[in-house]
């Protein structure tokens, strides 16, 4: 029997259908025509991933602390980035035998940075400098980095922009992302030539390369989903932590099968989209995700197949039905662009696999265990020295002392406003010794007003334990013309 949360996830997506609640419900109509109008597109914006940094002042603590070993001031910091996922095109330019889809696909942009204008560097002063100097000496980390930390970017605006999309009058095909055997004008390097080959339109975000990428990119694992921390030992936590961690077990590797549904409450009319997968995840952080879902393509709403391969320090893109496959390495500032964006639930499944409940051992928590009066319970996690204004106390709630596993994960912001609340249910054991929420559902609020602004539900129809080396002798996506589109850092 389903959960009540992801009963109800169900029930909104119907609704919203049975509405016409969907951004995209007039794509369908209004895209599509079997007229040829003898029109071509050309580039309107090239894919961007542009950075501006500032340099800091980090001359001041090195004059003051004499022999300083490491300067724990940034020598930069962030202040503005331009990001659009793909080329944009529009339709201008008179070709016979060709016909233009003003609204083809959508290409996704985004602002970040400072308004008003700000010097995103760590504001260093002399009265500073021997508080910097205890921190040192005292070896508090966390509270050093909060001082020293860049001031983070804020989102300025986003927004999705139709691309125009164009085709052969005569039938064949090419999509600014080279569908079809023959893409039109060129958008893809005509040579099959081993070795890089630049963008045929001179965009400077990414490069060709045929042949193996292996060639050309890093081995290895990074330890991205490992902070290093040292963990509190399990005889330190309160006795349901301790249960609730001990009846997880470890899962080194693991093969499901399920949905990922996004339900937006901050836009009207209201927003939500299903993605149906099938993943492959290890708990050090390996991820194979192939996935359907409805996506805005040549002007109309169609089922579209996606892969990504993660292999622990380069991420891969592979749209089906397309010519390439778009590769982020691991020196590139977004290589997990793709995992945080269509693939989200493939961060979220090594977290599953790792800690699904997302059990908080880090020192300085201080932990307190409440009875309520209608016999549920309730363990407060605290860090009273946290100086981070935005990470605060979290709270894992039982349905009674006997439960082995809880529903609930609240966290707050340090005002204690609800920013976050998991939902935890359809628990089953995956292998020995190694239960798991088969429906995790989380809302994140406007900590104000309270109010859900982002829902996420991942559902898991079913599981099996892999060997632990399984992904690493799995292979990237590839095609037949082993062309990969590999953006650049």
């Amino acid at each position: 029997m389903l959960s009540s949360q992801c009963t109800l996830v169900r029930q909104v997506i119907l609704a919203a259908a049975a509405l016409s609640l969907s951004p995209f419900a007039t794509a369908q109509a209004s895209g599509s025509s079997a007229a040829c109008n003898n029109t071509a597109r050309s580039l309107s914006s090239a894919a961007q991933n542009d950075y501006s940094k500032s340099q800091c002042n980090t001359e001041l603590l090195e004059i003051a602390i004499p022999g300083l070993k490491s300067n724990p001031i940034p020598e930069e910091c962030n202040q503005s980035w331009l990001f659009r996922d793909k080329p944009h095109y529009i339709c201008n330019q008179q070709v016979g035998g060709q016909h233009c889809k003003t609204q083809g696909e959508l290409s996704h942009r985004e602002n970040w940075g400072f308004n008003p204008p700000t010097d995103p560097c760590p504001a260093i002063n002399s009265q500073m400098v021997k508080s910097i100097k205890d921190l040192i000496k005292s070896g508090d980390v966390e509270k050093l980095a909060a001082i020293v930390a860049c001031q983070p970017m804020k989102k300025l605006s986003e927004g999705n922009d139709w691309s125009a999309f164009q085709s052969d009058c005569a039938g064949t095909q090419g999509s600014g992302e080279g569908s079809g055997p023959s893409p039109v004008g060129g958008y893809l390097p005509s040579s099959d030539t081993p070795g890089f080959h630049a963008d045929p339109l001179g965009s400077p975000a990414f490069s060709y390369f045929i042949g193996d990428p292996h060639s050309i990119l890093p081995p290895g694992t990074l330890a991205l989903f490992d902070d290093g921390t040292q963990p509190i030992p399990l005889a330190d936590l309160p006795v349901k932590l301790r249960d609730m961690y001990l009846a997880q077990g470890p899962i080194e590797a693991v093969t499901v099968r399920g949905s990922w549904t996004v339900i937006d409450h901050a836009v009207v009319p209201l927003y939500s989209h299903m993605t149906r997968f099938t993943a492959k995840v290890s708990a050090e952080g390996d991820i194979h995700t192939v996935s359907t879902g409805l996506v805005p393509t040549e002007g109309e709403l169609l089922p579209v197949t996606r892969e990504v391969f993660f292999d622990g320090a380069n991420t891969f893109l592979h749209r089906h039905g397309l010519d390439f496959v778009d590769l982020w390495p691991a020196s590139h500032q977004q290589v997990m662009l793709p995992l945080a964006t269509i693939a989200r639930y493939g961060v979220e499944l090594v977290d599953w696999a790792r800690d699904p409940l997302d059990l908080i051992r880090v020192p300085g928590f201080q932990f307190t265990t409440t009875i309520n009066p209608d016999g549920s319970v309730e363990v407060l996690a605290d860090h009273p020295g946290l100086t981070s204004t935005i990470i605060g106390p979290c709270v894992y709630r039982w349905g009674s002392v006997a439960a082995l596993h809880p529903t609930t994960v609240t966290y707050f912001n340090r005002q204690g406003q609800r920013v976050l609340e998991v939902s935890l249910s359809q628990f089953m054991q995956v292998g020995e010794g190694a239960y798991r929420p088969f429906c995790i559902d989380q809302t994140r609020f406007e900590p104000v007003t309270g109010l859900p602004t982002l829902q996420t539900v991942l559902e898991l129809q079913a599981a099996a334990i892999l060997p632990s080396d399984a992904l690493r002798n799995t292979q990237p996506p590839t095609t037949s013309r082993k062309l990969w589109r590999i953006w650049n850092p």
